[in-house]
């Protein structure tokens, strides 16, 4: 049985842009979806999805993504300091929370409030 090999050119690099596309229509990140569209094989893409998270090209595409995100969440907020109509304003409220939560989803973070649940959880054991 010959040892499967990840592809060499650019390939990671095509993962996170399919990885970004799918963040971008609001789906959850998913790394093996994107290696089986960009012409991995179905064990490579059960197996090496770490591998290609982990390549450098990889990195870079999705270190340039989140920055660019930084800098809409930026502008986004800078705007809601000038908006005094309150539809203009709960809608910037809702695309910094939609951004932030979207940063966070493809940097591995809590995308919850987790002091909040521990909180919750201790009041329900109180009573």
């Amino acid at each position: 049985m010959m040892k499967e090999e990840m592809p060499r050119n650019g390939n990671p690099k095509k993962v996170a842009k399919k990885v970004i596309a799918q963040i971008t229509k609001g789906e959850l990140p998913n790394v093996k979806k994107a290696m089986l569209e960009v012409g991995y094989s179905p064990i490579t893409a059960n197996s090496k999805a770490k591998r290609v998270t982990s390549n450098e090209a990889y990195k870079k595409e999705m270190v340039s993504f989140t920055d660019e995100l930084d800098l809409i969440i930026s502008d986004a907020i800078d705007n809601l300091k000038n908006k005094k109509d309150s539809a203009t304003y709960r809608d910037s409220v809702q695309a910094i929370k939609d951004l932030t939560k979207t940063q966070r989803l493809i940097n591995g973070e809590s995308t919850e409030n987790i002091a909040n649940n521990i909180s919750g959880l201790l009041d329900s054991l109180e009573e």
